[in-house]
């Protein structure tokens, strides 16, 4: 099992792990999820997208992406997943959420 040394693996293993979990959950990405209340909203693409990023930059600068280096890409994964699937930031995005994170 590959080792993971750096905070950016970390963060990459990290983000497609919460991203995996969403999708399962709610049949799509979070930052599809983000794009499409834009868009039905009448707000631009551009909008969803900068809302989906101060969200994932929340999560990331909330983490302490250091404690995880050294650990396998696989229990990096499973650790962020559980911790996603817990947390009171795992919910179906809405209107509200895209407010939120789009300032």
């Amino acid at each position: 099992m590959k080792k993971i040394i750096s905070v950016e693996e970390v963060w990459e293993v990290a983000e497609e792990a919460i991203n995996d979990t969403y999708k399962k959950a709610y049949g799509k990405g979070i930052q599809e999820a983000f794009t499409d209340i834009a868009e039905s909203k009448g707000r631009d693409y551009a909008t969803g997208c900068q809302a989906y990023r101060s969200y994932m930059d929340q999560i990331r600068d909330d983490s302490s992406l250091e404690d995880f280096a050294g650990m396998s890409k696989e229990k990096v994964y499973n650790e962020f997943k559980d911790w996603y699937e817990s947390s009171d930031m795992f919910s179906e995005m809405t209107f509200s959420d895209l407010e939120d994170y789009n300032k």
